[in-house]
Order: C-alpha cells, then sequence, then structure tokens
C-alpha cells in the first residue's frame, strides 16, 4: 500500500461553514433521498451509535449512498469540495486538483468517514 500524498486533520467548529456550503450546494433534498430511506435510515442510525462495533456493511452502505449524491452532483460543488478539502488538508487546492484520480477519492472518502453523521442527524432528526 503506497503512502497518501494527503493528510486530513480532524474536524474542528469552524469546519460547520465550509462543511454547511458544501451541503447547501449538494442540495438538501438530495440528502433526503437518503434520510428518507428507512432502511439507510436504519444504517445511519446504526453507524451513529455504533461505537467502536459499527458493522462495516452498515458503514458502507450509508457511505455508498453519501457518495452517490456527491457524484450525482460533482461538477456543482467542485469549488466547494475543492475549498472544503484545502480547509482539512496539507495540501492547496491546486495540489489537490492534480492528485491521480484514486487519491483524489480516497481523500474524499477519508474526509466523509470522519464522525460528521451528527450533521445530518440534526437536521433530520425527524428522520430517525
Amino acid at each position: 500500500m503506497s503512502k497518501k500524498l494527503y493528510k486530513i486533520r480532524p474536524l474542528v467548529g469552524k469546519d460547520i461553514f465550509k462543511i454547511s456550503k458544501f451541503i447547501k450546494k449538494l442540495g438538501i433534498d438530495r440528502l433526503q433521498s437518503i434520510f428518507g430511506n428507512s432502511e439507510l435510515s436504519k444504517s445511519i442510525n446504526n453507524v451513529i451509535n455504533g461505537g467502536e462495533n459499527q458493522d462495516i456493511a452498515q458503514v458502507g452502505k450509508l457511505l455508498s449512498a453519501f457518495i452517490s449524491v456527491v457524484i450525482d452532483s460533482l461538477c456543482e460543488v467542485e469549488e466547494e469540495l475543492g475549498e472544503l478539502l484545502e480547509s482539512v488538508s496539507n495540501l492547496s487546492k491546486e495540489e489537490i486538483r492534480e492528485l491521480p484520480l484514486e487519491e483524489y477519492v480516497n481523500m474524499v472518502m477519508d474526509l466523509f468517514r470522519q464522525k460528521i453523521s451528527w450533521i445530518f442527524s440534526d437536521i433530520y432528526a425527524n428522520d430517525f
């Protein structure tokens, strides 16, 4: 396994603004397709409440759904995603744009693997 070309720091309070900007541009209605699905809602609850013993299938199901939404709207969120990745990593937007495709995708996935699901649980509290 090769060494990652990037490092992602833990999320902090100031990141909420860039995350919010990204989510807004992504489209709340697109995210509702994830949170409105009862099977995915169960997966989200399991991931949120799973602690250290999270079922990898549940985590994978949630990540797959979210990544699917991101891919569907990738061209619309290019700038916001670049700003977000730059702000939480050791790379500039230009360096991020020049990453090999596999490394770029892994960087995005690593960012969303962090425990930011609480943001969505607050937004969609009634769906849980």
